[in-house]
């Protein structure tokens, strides 16, 4: 028997609990008696801290533990604790807290809530945080308007520090229950309830749902009207919703990535902010079948055409970078029945912790979690204006157009750099330059161990963007490049001893072109850098045309690539594809074999991914001049 020790006022009540002890239902929802239809139900009225005389339900503060509470027993016998009627506004959401959230919720807390979305359409309750006292202070949710009503139960008394599953209900409202008892408490719980906006696929997948004019076909992603649980009743594997840590990030990938993802791929990805920040999204690789794989991203919550920031993107050129509008974003991705390429991979970051110094330097911004101390380099949260208000001179911003580059040389180079530097320079492409930047490091000599250089992608440094990391020494950093449009290098030396320093080139490089073989001739390519290694995240596309009208020989050289992920193809015409190719995903040091084109065009195509590199290949076109 379990016993336990109440308020004074509520005497009455252990009374009846010690005489007449209930059954413990452990994880079984007990059975409800209910009210014929020309009865009235029991009602609390009168019986407060007992139970009611004509039927089998209680009046007291322990009938949310064993759920059998008489109808209104927490309104009429409960009346200063959290019970709400809430409505979720079209497309929308609300948040249901425990009381106090996030301090600790009180001893001996009732709370109910009952939840209806505005238009009857279904909602989608996660959970986003939750600490209870194990054993004793119970969360319980379930489907509809009346918790007593047998069947509807979705979680039942669940405590302790893991999540409850989150659930869609089966009709437009839910409700949750919450009881502590008498002694520990914890912070409670978080959920958000989501309005679905459309209507379902239940039983529909494949089809449309003409009733409700919203359609479960494939296409409805490109038709922008799917029904609101398309993706988690006909969809595949890639279906997720993901919490983006506070300051942090997270990467979201196609399936298989950097390995070619599947046909018939239905993906969707909902992000949201730990806090009410906007989040980043930053596009590190992206090679999709052109006009057939197609990625779509948007703010909020609700996928559509209407919010969305990117729509039907497909090719080797990844989308632009953007920042959300509100604290959550969706991605959905979309494949034929054929050709598959290698997809993408996206950042998403929380801009939680970009703050600024505002003119101070040596102090911690709490607000934002950055720091505008010297060491924020090491620790990757710098506030946003650390090296311009806090730094040397020795910051610069810096502009190249395709197929340029600049220089980038530590202070008095290649004489000794001073000491307590600390620099900071951001490289962008022009806005009309096709090309990807390249980073390469021609020398290197620092104090090993004090005097350290980062570099990364993008524009806003920080240890999620970072490619080389507290580098030091003699030996040289290892070159990389980028999908975004700008890179970022920082090196800071500490007060004793210096030296050379560094110089490295950020180039513009675009290995995308067209090129015409004179009649008779030949005309060669490398991978870039070539005879050196080619950088990360390499992706490059040449056709190759007949001056006079021929067919094409191929011939390879030199080969030699990272096996399993850097790949060339090559093949007959203008439109790289799987069926048109001679040469498909060649990887390895192994030569492929030389071919003669069947019309006066060809294509070739070389990827690289973000780890390790090689020195690449040289390939020769020979015009034959045989019609």
């Amino acid at each position: 028997m379990m016993t336990k020790v109440f308020k004074l006022s509520l005497l009455a009540t252990l009374v009846i609990f010690i005489l007449y002890p209930r059954q413990s239902y452990g994880q079984n929802p007990p059975p409800v008696s209910l009210s014929g239809t020309d009865t009235p139900p029991p009602s609390c009225d009168g019986y407060c801290g007992g139970s009611h005389p004509e039927d089998n339900c209680f009046c007291d503060v322990t009938c949310v533990r064993y759920d059998d509470c008489c109808p209104d027993a927490v309104e009429v016998c409960m009346p200063d604790n959290c019970t709400e009627t809430l409505y979720i506004p079209r497309d929308g959401y609300v948040d249901v807290m425990s009381p106090n959230y996030p301090s600790d919720y009180d001893i001996n807390a009732y709370c109910e809530w009952i939840v209806f979305t505005e238009n009857n359409t279904r909602i989608r309750v996660e959970h986003w945080d939750f600490n209870t006292e194990e054993c004793c202070d119970y969360y319980t949710a379930g489907h509809g308007d009346d918790p007593r009503q047998n069947g509807s139960y979705v979680i039942y008394r669940h405590s302790g520090d893991t999540l409850p599953a989150d659930f869609t209900s089966l009709g437009s409202s839910v409700w949750i229950n919450f009881r502590s008892d008498g002694s520990v408490t914890d912070r409670g719980f978080r959920n958000r309830l989501y309005d679905t906006g459309l209507y379902s696929c239940d039983g529909l997948c494949g089809m449309s749902n003409t009733n409700q004019g919203c359609s479960c076909a494939n296409d409805c992603v490109m038709q922008d009207n799917c029904c609101s649980d398309y993706f988690e009743l006909c969809a595949g594997d890639c279906v997720e919703t993901i919490y983006v840590p506070l300051g942090g990030q997270v990467i979201v990938t196609s399936p298989n990535f950097p390995n070619n993802y599947p046909n018939d791929a239905q993906c969707q990805w909902i992000l949201y902010a730990y806090r009410d920040t906007p989040l980043i999204v930053r596009f590190r690789d992206f090679y999709t079948e052109p006009g057939k794989d197609f990625f779509f991203a948007g703010n909020g919550n609700n996928p559509t055409q209407g919010n969305s920031v990117i729509w039907a993107h497909s090719g080797y050129t990844a989308p632009d970078d953007f920042v959300s509008a509100v604290p959550a974003v969706w991605m959905r991705f979309m494949s034929d029945g054929n050709v598959t390429e290698k997809g993408f991979e996206v950042i998403v970051e929380d801009t939680y912790g970009k703050g600024f110094c505002d003119g101070g330097c040596d102090w911690f911004n709490q607000e934002f979690y950055c720091s505008c101390y010297r060491d924020c380099i090491y620790d990757g949260n710098c506030c946003l204006d650390y090296f311009e208000k806090c730094a040397g001179n020795c910051s610069e911003t810096l502009y190249i157009s395709t197929n340029q580059h600049v220089d980038i040389f530590s202070p008095n180079y290649p004489d000794n750099y001073p000491n307590d530097v600390r620099c900071e320079w951001i490289v962008y492409q022009d806005q009309a330059t096709t090309g990807r930047l390249y980073v390469d490091f021609k020398d290197f000599a620092t104090e090993e161990g004090y005097d350290v250089v980062f570099a990364g992608h993008g524009d806003q440094p920080s240890n999620y963007t970072t490619e080389i990391s507290a580098h030091s020494g003699y030996t040289t950093p290892p070159s990389y490049s980028t999908n975004s449009d700008s890179v970022w290098v920082r090196f800071m030396s500490d007060s004793s001893k210096g030296d050379r320093g560094f110089h490295l080139v950020v180039e513009s490089i675009d290995c995308t072109e067209e090129i015409t073989v004179p009649a008779g001739q030949k005309t060669s390519v490398s991978s870039p850098n070539y005879p050196d290694n080619y950088p990360n995240n390499t992706a490059c596309k040449w056709i190759v045309h007949s001056g006079s009208g021929s067919n094409i020989m191929v011939q390879f050289q030199d080969f030699r690539l990272e096996t399993c992920c850097d790949y060339v193809s090559s093949g007959n015409g203008d439109e790289p594809s799987q069926e048109s190719s001679v040469i498909w995903r060649h990887d390895g040091i192994i030569l492929p074999d030389d071919y003669l084109s069947n019309i006066p065009t060809v294509w070739l195509t070389f990827t690289s991914d973000s780890s390790i590199t090689d020195r690449g290949f040289r390939v020769t076109f020979t015009d034959t001049g045989n019609k």
